[in-house]
């Protein structure tokens, strides 16, 4: 019994330890787009980046494009269940990193409609 404790709690542990970030991947359409977290440059789409799964953490997300609208949002999040049932049967801090943005981000990108030539 002692072992499938041991093991069980192992698990957790690990579980845990990796909900602490989560690789997030932008792509876009059209790719190529700028992409901006807290209004740091990281590159162009498709890119990846860590993002902490910190409940107080919300960074804000820019993409533009030459031709483009920009867009500026939050990241989309979810449940991290790791780090959930890490901080319910262990440690209760680990609940704080229990929240926090899906690995896969997409943006779509609306083109600037040009008004040369329109009459009114």
């Amino acid at each position: 019994m002692r072992k499938v404790l041991g093991i069980c709690s192992v698990v957790l542990i690990v579980s845990m330890l990796m909900g602490c970030s989560t690789m997030v991947h932008f792509n876009s359409y059209p790719a190529e787009a700028d992409i901006y977290v807290n209004d740091e440059y990281i590159g162009k789409t498709p890119i990846s980046k860590k993002i902490s799964n910190f409940v107080g953490r919300d960074p804000t997300i820019t993409v533009k494009k030459e031709g483009y609208y920009p867009i500026i949002k939050s990241l989309n999040k979810e449940v991290k269940v790791g780090a959930l049932v890490g901080g319910l049967f262990l440690c209760w801090p680990a609940i704080l990193w229990c929240y926090g943005p899906e690995a896969n981000q997409y943006f779509n990108l609306q083109k600037v409609e040009s008004n040369l030539g329109s009459s009114h």
